[in-house]
């Protein structure tokens, strides 16, 4: 299969939030829970990023 699609990531994101497992999301997309637990740890880091970067920017100068 091809990669992720923008749509996809947004479903995963929509899923985990609901508490689906890999497996779960993964015969909701059909794609393997391997390509989803991979897809998770490849955008962890961005949602971390994201996230101290909101915080920092809140904070006073």
């Amino acid at each position: 299969m091809s990669s992720i699609t923008y749509s996809e990531r947004i479903k995963i994101e929509t899923f985990c939030e609901l508490g689906l497992s890999n497996i779960q999301m993964g015969v909701r997309l059909n794609r393997s829970p391997s390509t989803i637990s991979y897809e998770l740890t490849r955008s962890a880091s961005f949602v971390i990023f994201k996230v101290l970067g909101n915080t920092q920017s809140a904070l006073p100068v």
